[in-house]
């Protein structure tokens, strides 16, 4: 015999606004998974915790009315492990052929990535801002913007061009992280590592975690961190090639 326990409203309530203080933004299928219920009873549990102002719907999810800090937040982020960051970019730039088309996601370590791409690449399609905005007065290519809607302090557009969409349509995967996401959890998984070809790191990354990836199939491309560069101060970062 089978016996199911649906969420009480209040429960579910409190989860969703739980999630959404860890995330900041998600969509509503996102929120659903998260509290195993149907869009439509998600869209009803929304309005009563907007009405509580808490948080904030928008076009095909909700976000936190009052961020607890700038975690999240694009500029902030950016500071982090910034001469891994850009060892990274250089390093993962190195691995798109000319003429290639290529599909950027919005994070800050893709954002590097894209720093050296602009001789590379007749075309980029992103979901990011700051990667549309690097671009914005390059003559030599193309930049398609993903379209949806915008969350500004994430730089990052949600809309029908859904990161997924982007892996799908993609030859190639590449996953570019510094050595201290290797080996966490992220509070919003992107995928699969079987989805994934390549991931470029850092020479700091653990040489048990690039062993194992290794052993999984995953060609891993090893970084070296250049003298000179100033150190600064979610997620996964990722690329991929048409």
């Amino acid at each position: 015999m089978s016996l199911f326990v649906q969420m009480q409203p209040a429960e579910r309530q409190f989860r969703i606004s739980e999630y959404l203080q860890k995330v900041e933004f998600a969509s509503l299928e996102d929120i659903a998974a998260q509290v195993d219920a149907s869009r439509a009873t998600v869209r009803r549990d929304l309005i009563v915790l907007e009405a509580s102002g808490g948080i904030r719907r928008t076009h095909g999810g909700a976000r936190i009315a009052a961020p607890r800090s700038d975690e999240f937040a694009f500029s902030a982020r950016d500071t982090h492990q910034l001469a891994e960051k850009e060892a990274i970019g250089r390093a993962c730039a190195e691995l798109i052929k000319p003429n290639q088309s290529v599909i950027i996601d919005a994070g800050t370590t893709a954002y590097h990535v894209a720093r050296h791409l602009e001789s590379k690449t007749p075309q980029i399609v992103t979901n990011s801002l700051p990667v549309a905005n690097l671009f914005a007065s390059a003559n030599r290519l193309e930049v398609v913007l993903s379209g949806g809607v915008i969350y500004p302090r994430l730089g990052v557009l949600v809309g029908p061009l859904a990161v997924e969409a982007m892996i799908r349509v993609a030859q190639k995967i590449i996953f570019c992280l510094d050595h201290t996401k290797l080996g966490r959890q992220s509070v919003l998984p992107l995928c699969e590592l079987d989805c994934v070809d390549v991931i470029v790191t850092d020479s700091e990354a653990p040489g048990e975690m690039i062993e194992k990836l290794r052993g999984l199939g995953i060609e891993v491309s090893v970084a070296p961190l250049t003298s000179g560069l100033d150190e600064g101060g979610l997620a996964h970062d990722h690329l991929a090639q048409t």
